[in-house]
């Protein structure tokens, strides 16, 4: 259920951004096209926890959904990070690699989704990644994700 609610949420996101002209429109009339960026991540395969399914799947269709306006004209560049099994598997640092990356240079949007299994606790919330050992054994912190965030340009 988490999954499909994060999809909800996106795609009021995607219906706030179709109300923007797509990049063909900004071109055709000579203003600048604005640089949308994604993130989309979705974890399926954990060596050592329960995997899931569905959250690769989920994450590919909306990478799909993002790449292209209604129009068909180009919207996000979409960078899909997916792991279903143990040769995709993503780590730690591969994930947080990819959300300096997100933030990084001028963007007009810069956009994460995530689907996979995470954990909250007293010193606040995880992103699971493939090679944790249990919920206990952090992942990447949202505070991590909020601090790189915040200090991009």
């Amino acid at each position: 259920m988490a999954g499909a609610d994060a999809l909800i949420r996106l795609l009021r996101i995607r219906t706030y951004f179709r109300n923007y002209c797509s990049a063909d429109e900004h071109l055709r009339r000579g203003e600048q096209v604005m640089k949308r960026k994604a993130l989309v991540v979705g974890i399926d395969y954990y060596a050592n926890i329960e995997s899931l399914y569905g959250c690769a799947r989920d994450a590919s269709s909306v990478g799909q959904m993002l790449e292209r306006d209604m129009d068909g004209s180009p919207n996000f560049d979409v960078q899909p990070i997916i792991a279903v099994d143990g040769t995709s598997s993503v780590r730690r640092g591969k994930l947080r690699n990819a959300v300096i990356q997100l933030f990084s240079g001028q963007n007009d949007v810069a956009l994460f989704y995530f689907s996979g299994h995470g954990h909250v606790d007293e010193t606040g919330g995880y992103l699971i990644t493939s090679e944790c050992e249990a919920t206990l054994d952090g992942g990447l912190s949202l505070a991590e994700i909020l601090t790189i965030a915040d200090n991009s340009s």
